[in-house]
């Protein structure tokens, strides 16, 4: 997982490469094509919808300060801004914050801050009648992003509205019926597979689409079962990440290919992974690996993983921002490292906190790979004068 100094590392990157395209990646407008004002009318329009749903819960929220976690350059806190007396912004990327900062147009109703820590503690307990976050906790690993939700109770002022999404867990194309067993988490002896990729190197064009095939064989001492939603919170499956030609770490968590079934020790399973290449032109290392969900990376426990050379050759399409990055920089829509928390244990998490779940509605924006959902909650407790 992501320790918070390079989760602050890739979204500072990203803020000063393609801030609007990599908040709202519409692939029409990447590379800066962004217009403003539709920009920060998506913004208004998400929060007209946040008050109506509030207002259907029979929620009397109070409109004084707002909190936006994970503001970016402000998209929605500008949206708060226009409904609230004040609305808070906090990123833990300096050059989102500061973007934000530049393209303001609510003066000192809308302050933004940069955050770096775990918590929430740069605001005092009860201080928001609105904590909301949307697509956010999930590019964070679940230590993390479980804490922020806890701190989410503690800045929510009491009779206060706290709404945020997050993923519960991956779907899976497999049938209810075909799903033999849950998983259990293995142990280090059965986190042992010999994997094989076809072509063994690649050349392509930028954004690319192509077609690995891959042999991966059970090494280990336990059955990788085939996992299905909703039985496979544990279930193997076939993933990758993207480093820079010396080694940087660009993407750690990309696609994900299911296992086409139960495999044994000793036994081999043939898969194929499309994978998209990045936009950028320069030498790359796809790193190809299998991956317990929710419990760790084969190689993190020792288990070799195979590294294909790549090169992205020819011109990108991606108009110049005006930013100077490092060239063997890459980002694109996949960079997005995707995790997941159960329903059942934010709901216990909130509660923990001191929250009231009121409301828990499906959330497809987190894209058709996962299940995930909005939870609306509130704080008892006597209001602020």
């Amino acid at each position: 997982m992501r320790d918070i100094n390079e989760l602050q590392e890739r979204w500072d990157k990203a803020g000063r490469i393609d801030p609007l395209y990599v908040i709202l990646s519409d692939s029409s407008k990447k590379g800066g094509r962004w217009d403003l004002d539709a920009f920060f009318a998506s913004g208004r329009s998400e929060i007209a919808h946040l008050v109506e749903e509030a207002v259907r819960l029979s929620v009397d929220l109070r409109y004084g300060t707002a909190l936006d976690f994970g503001c970016g350059v402000g998209r929605l806190t500008q949206a708060l801004a226009e409904h609230f007396a004040q609305a808070d912004g906090v990123d833990i990327a300096p050059s989102m914050v500061e973007q934000a900062r530049s393209l303001n147009r609510h003066g000192e109703r809308c302050r933004y801050h940069v955050n770096k820590a775990p918590d929430l503690s740069l605001f005092a307990s009860d201080t928001f009648d609105l904590v909301y976050s949307n697509i956010v906790l999930q590019h964070m690993n679940p230590g993390l992003s479980s804490s922020y939700i806890s701190e989410f109770v503690r800045v929510l002022a009491p009779e206060g509205l706290v709404v945020f999404q997050i993923p519960s867990e991956r779907t899976s194309i497999t049938p209810r019926a075909a799903v033999t067993a849950p998983n259990d988490p293995l142990t280090g002896t059965g986190l042992r597979a010999r994997i094989s990729v076809r072509p063994e190197s690649i050349t392509g064009g930028p954004d690319t689409a192509l077609m690995l095939h891959v042999t991966v064989v059970n090494e280990g001492t336990s059955l990788w079962r085939r996992g299905g939603y909703p039985d496979g919170r544990y279930w193997i499956n076939l993933g990758n990440h993207w480093r820079a030609a010396g080694g940087e770490m660009l993407l750690h968590d990309d696609i994900r290919v299911n296992l086409p079934g139960d495999v044994p020790p000793g036994q081999a399973a043939e898969m194929t992974m499309t994978v998209t290449l990045p936009w950028r032109p320069g030498r790359y290392q796809l790193e190809v690996d299998l991956v317990q969900e929710n419990v760790a990376w084969f190689a993190d426990h020792g288990s070799p993983l195979v590294v294909v050379p790549v090169t992205v050759v020819g011109s990108s399409d991606v108009a110049k921002t005006g930013n100077e990055v490092r060239d063997e920089l890459v980002w694109h829509p996949a960079c997005l490292e995707m995790n997941a928390i159960s329903r059942s244990e934010v709901e216990a998490i909130l509660q923990a906190a001191g929250a009231e779940v009121i409301a828990v509605a499906a959330e497809p924006d987190a894209g058709p790979d996962w299940v995930s959902y909005s939870y609306f909650a509130t704080k008892p407790g006597s209001a602020r004068n």
